[in-house]
């Protein structure tokens, strides 16, 4: 079973195989996971309020480890899907209808 920030940041989702980029991705789950478990468990107070930082600040885990996945494979080419050599890839210029 994953946990939520396993999910958040979708752990799995590396096609590009960068040991970093599994690092990263662990790692902002645990801090996610704890996010959430400290927001289930917190003391009496304006939950309301409570609850909206807790969500912030696992919304910006989550942001940082888009950002850092994009740093840590900002050298990697793509990986593009196989194509017949008659199928035009999208942004090829001879995909565009004249």
């Amino acid at each position: 079973m994953s946990t939520l920030g396993e999910k958040r940041v979708r752990v799995e989702f590396n096609p590009s195989k960068v040991g970093l980029v599994d690092m990263i991705k662990q790692q902002t789950a645990q801090l996610i996971d704890a996010c959430e478990h400290a927001r289930r468990t917190q003391k009496p107070g304006d939950p309301g309020e409570i609850n909206r930082l807790w969500s912030l600040a696992m919304t910006a885990y989550e942001e940082a480890a888009m950002w850092a996945t994009k740093a840590a494979t900002a050298d990697k080419p793509p990986v593009r899907p196989e194509y017949p050599a008659d199928h035009p890839v999208p942004g090829d210029l001879g995909s565009v209808p004249l």
